[in-house]
């Protein structure tokens, strides 16, 4: 049984990282700007948020790790944002 919940877990992490492609930065949130949808952690790292993120319960001090691409521009845009407990 212990080892078909590791199995199931370890299937679920899986399919988990799968779904977010590109790269993925932790910090500390230093701003949300949501008029010009941006999130800024505190080393200066900026992304760009597409209106489906909700940071409506994001604020300054908190631990996200961010999953994003770099787009032509050289933008990080927002794929996901998770906090970190």
């Amino acid at each position: 049984m212990g080892n078909i919940v590791i199995l199931l877990l370890a299937a679920g992490a899986l399919f988990s990282a799968t779904l977010v492609k590109g790269e993925a930065a932790t910090g500390v949130v230093s701003e949300v700007d949501r008029k010009a949808g941006l999130l800024i952690l505190q080393d200066g790292t900026t992304f760009v948020l597409p209106e489906e993120i909700s940071v409506s319960s994001l604020q300054a001090g908190d631990e996200v790790t961010v999953y994003f691409e770099v787009n032509e521009e050289n933008n990080n845009l927002a794929d996901a944002i998770i906090p970190v407990f």
